[in-house]
């Protein structure tokens, strides 16, 4: 599987962040004590048949050599290291019409990321669906919006840029009459939310990801209908010809029964004090949970670099280096950056990076190279052009002939520098204020299928002359 790799900025660094890669390869500088020896890694790698099972990518495959002169100043000592890289295409088979969406504000080829917050933790007290006959006023905390990360940087979040969704039960009415512009249409809840986040062809609905407000609570997008105003209009915005199969149109005067019914608009036919809804761009992407979308950005990356000893001494200090220590070196900040992690020129860490439990039931461990080891999860926030994002690391490592380092990663973005890290900390990103052993508990539903897709990523790498037998 290939994707295209000569993409611009804006779009490359939405594909993926996961890779320390060959960032780690500039800490070997700091060897000293050295012989006339040549030490070489061997490579590792995601096989293509593996590639093929979980969607992703080769985007980078690397060899850095360094050499330097030993004590006497006329020996040498080189240290060849391997990394690879491998993200998350364009969602699989054909996009939802929400993952479509995502993907034309954010103008990536797969969706990207976005959040989904309630209405009210983001400023939006209420709102008034304008598509139904005599307007429903509806209030902030009964509705969430999507907000993709492309609507940040400008002078604000554009109305269209946001889409609403406002479960049936919160316009406190057992039937309604549309009133729209043009005719709306019922979509199956499957062909407009995605049912897949990481593992092809497994079903993963976190209704309360989507419907926060308690108000609905499904357990699959089977359970929910989806109503859409002005579905030409919306079809057209999102770069969709025609209807999905199943949908059905529905003409403006008909009945509407609200039970098991999600209204689902972008936010320009959604009125607020008069006008059309405004979302406070200083405070949108402090609040709410990842969209598990199927074109969510993920990768894994993983190096390996030789467990080189002279005398007895190691001479690569990245093998006993401490995760978090590696994570904020200067060379690993600058490859972050080129590979996707920021909009910025380099990665600045504006909180943590700091270790954290994914999940109440996250794996603690990981095959590597067929070696059972720990698997250390991480977050922080880092600096960004267009807003700060924060990262979520996931890391395992094993040293034998070699040091091999494997890490899987995603990301979203946040608003407000100075509270990077209540957002991770605390209640606006990652939400849990309880303690936990080893780290900071960072329960939400988006991260279980994440926390459960990155062993079985790392579990599928091979050492290169196993995998070219494949």
């Amino acid at each position: 599987m290939t994707f295209p790799t000569d993409r611009s900025r804006r779009v490359s660094r939405r594909r993926t962040l996961a890779a320390v890669g060959g960032a780690v390869l500039a800490g070997l500088a700091g060897c000293s004590d050295v012989t006339d020896q040549s030490f070489e890694a061997t490579s590792v790698v995601l096989p293509e048949s593996a590639r093929e099972e979980v969607l992703l990518a080769e985007t980078a495959n690397e060899s850095e050599t360094i050499e330097r002169e030993g004590p006497s100043g006329n020996v040498e000592v080189s240290i060849t290291s391997h990394s690879a890289v491998y993200q998350r295409g364009p969602a699989r088979g054909a996009p939802t019409v929400l993952e479509k969406f995502v993907s034309s504000v954010n103008q990536t080829p797969g969706s990207g990321s976005a959040i989904n917050a309630v209405a009210s933790d983001i400023g939006v007290d209420g709102a008034e669906l304008s598509f139904i006959k005599g307007g429903v006023q509806v209030s902030g905390d009964q509705f969430s919006l999507v907000i993709p990360e492309g609507a940040r940087g400008g002078d604000g979040i554009a109305p269209e840029q946001v889409m609403a969704l406002v479960p049936g039960a919160a316009v406190g009415s057992d039937t309604v009459t549309y009133d729209g512009d043009e005719p709306g249409a019922f979509f199956p809840g499957e062909t407009y939310f995605p049912g897949e986040t990481y593992f092809p062809g497994e079903t993963y609905f976190p209704g309360e990801t989507y419907f926060p407000s308690e108000t609905l609570s499904p357990d699959s997008p089977d359970d929910v209908r989806v109503f859409v105003p002005n579905v030409e209009t919306v079809m057209s915005s999102v770069g969709m010809d025609g209807l999905p199969e199943g949908a059905e149109r529905v003409d403006p005067g008909a009945t509407i029964d609200t039970a098991g019914t999600v209204f689902v608009t972008q936010g320009d036919v959604i009125v607020t004090a008069g006008d059309v809804i405004d979302v406070p761009a200083d405070r949108a992407f402090d609040r709410g949970v990842p969209a598990p979308l199927g074109g969510q950005p993920f990768g894994v990356g993983v190096l390996a670099t030789p467990n080189a000893s002279v005398a007895g001494q190691s001479a690569n200090p990245l093998v006993g280096m401490a995760t978090t220590d590696l994570l904020q070196r200067d060379a690993t900040k600058r490859v972050l950056a080129a590979t996707g992690l920021t909009d910025g020129d380099t990665v600045e860490w504006l909180g943590g990076p700091r270790e954290v439990v994914l999940t109440e039931d996250a794996p603690s461990e990981a095959t590597l190279l067929g070696t059972g080891t720990d698997l250390a999860s991480f977050a922080g926030v880092v600096s960004g052009e267009d807003g700060p994002w924060a990262v979520v690391l996931s890391v395992a490592r094993i040293t034998d002939d070699d040091h091999v380092i494997a890490v899987g990663g995603t990301t979203r973005p946040v608003s407000t520098p100075d509270r990077v890290m209540e957002v991770v900390g605390n209640s606006g990103y990652l939400i849990s204020e309880a303690a936990a052993p080893g780290g900071v508990p960072l329960y939400t539903p988006a991260f279980a299928p994440f926390a459960e897709f990155v062993p079985e990523v790392m579990g599928r790498l091979q050492r290169a002359p196993d995998a070219a037998t494949e």
